[in-house]
């Protein structure tokens, strides 16, 4: 395998050792470390399943009983109280009876209970034995999945972090497996409400998977569900060799497929650029943008008018460049941040928080950019690590995911945007 020169850990003072020397290619695994701020969290709403119990009897010619079982999010009724509980258990009586075999129905007392734990801003997830170099970070209603090196065997991964019953500490599972991934330096979900499709970015993935393939180790988009435990990821038909370091999802308002658009260097020109194509694969890749525009392209943000938020680094420090459907202009500049460069944009609609270097204490920091031009450019220190990589807001606006790559070994944070 070549080596990927883009590190966490040179010019972007980022985080990764896919080290970034421009104008080389190939990446390995693990990052190094360089300089860089503060991080901070997000907030999303859980979501807890709720059903209805019922109590009920019936009688033929036998013996009735009252039986006990339990049932998610119940209204019972038993002695004419009612209660309800989201993810619980509840209980009344009920009695079913068939030709003197009797049958235990449902339950439940109905008072009250208690609700399921939701994401909050503060919740981490840091655990050295498991993980270490976290890339990036995305949260559904349920959990945060983040993209880091295995401490088991040296592969990227992506994990589940999940709100834990009591504390703040998030309790991880890896959701994917075997040695696809080597750098997943971005992650995206799918349009599809049940954020069960996810996208991954990794300029370094292994990619031999497609027969005859010239470009191995050059990366591609890969693709896998969180519906059936953990998966091993798939290329995405076309992004083979591209080298991506940055994707997200424009969905289709008629309903038809996802459109990816990704960033990364074209395998034939070896011009860095911004790409779309079908999330379907197959179809080839449309340049939007190539070098001239951009220089380093690292991770990008969407709106909700498909206008593009690019991260792009010139080696020593990064602008933020917006491409509109037809150019691309700068609308921030100077920035020092790491590598992957995490952006989002707020649930305002023109604040885009970026993960940085707070310039004053040289911690990692969200960096709050006013892409109006109004406002200066504010920051908020996250942790108390120097290497920020990945930052996304979640579905709702009310959390964000931010990534640090040498907070307490690797650490991914919870907090409010």
């Amino acid at each position: 395998m070549s080596t990927f020169a883009m590190g966490r850990g040179a010019v972007f003072a980022g985080a990764l050792t896919c080290a970034v020397a421009f104008g080389a290619t190939g990446c390995s695994g693990s990052k190094s470390s360089s300089s860089s701020s503060g991080s901070t969290g997000i907030t999303t709403a859980g979501s807890a399943s709720t059903t209805t119990g019922t109590h009920g009897s019936s009688s033929s010619s036998s013996t009735t009983t009252t039986g006990s079982s339990s049932t998610s999010s119940t209204t019972g009724s038993s002695s004419g109280s009612t209660g309800t509980t989201a993810s619980n258990s509840g209980s009344g009586s009920g009695s079913t009876t068939s030709n003197g075999s009797t049958t235990a129905s449902n339950s439940g007392s109905g008072s009250g209970g208690s609700t399921g734990t939701n994401l909050n801003a503060g919740m981490t997830a840091n655990d050295p034995a498991t993980f270490t170099s976290p890339f990036d970070a995305v949260a559904s209603p349920a959990a945060v999945l983040f993209s880091a090196i295995s401490t088991a065997d040296g592969t990227g991964q992506v994990f589940a972090a999940s709100p834990p019953v009591s504390g703040n500490a998030l309790e991880i599972n890896a959701v994917t497996q075997g040695n696809v991934l080597v750098a997943p330096a971005a992650l995206a979900f799918g349009s599809d409400l049940s954020f069960s499709t996810v996208y991954v970015a990794d300029p370094a993935g292994n990619n031999g998977l497609v027969a005859g393939n010239a470009n191995f180790d050059h990366g591609a988009i890969f693709t896998f569900t969180t519906s059936s435990g953990a998966s091993t990821p798939t290329v995405v038909s076309g992004t083979e060799g591209f080298e991506p370091t940055g994707v997200g999802i424009l969905a289709d308002p008629l309903g038809g497929d996802d459109t990816l658009i990704f960033t990364g260097r074209d395998p034939v020109s070896g011009s860095w650029g911004l790409y779309s194509m079908d999330a379907a694969g197959g179809n080839g890749a449309t340049v939007l943008s190539q070098q001239g525009d951009l220089v380093r392209p690292s991770n990008i943000a969407l709106d909700s008018l498909g206008d593009v938020y690019i991260a792009d680094n010139d080696g020593t420090t990064t602008s933020i460049k917006l491409f509109d459907g037809t150019a691309i202009g700068t609308i921030a500049s100077g920035l020092k941040t790491g590598w992957p460069t995490g952006l989002s944009l707020n649930a305002d609609g023109f604040t885009l928080d970026v993960a940085a270097i707070d310039p004053a204490t040289g911690k990692s920091a969200i960096a709050h950019v006013d892409t109006t031009g109004v406002n200066p450019t504010t920051f908020t220190v996250v942790g108390t690590g120097n290497e920020p990589a990945g930052l996304h807001g979640d579905s709702t606006g009310t959390l964000s995911t931010f990534v640090d790559g040498t907070a307490n070994g690797g650490t991914v944070f919870v907090v409010a945007p």
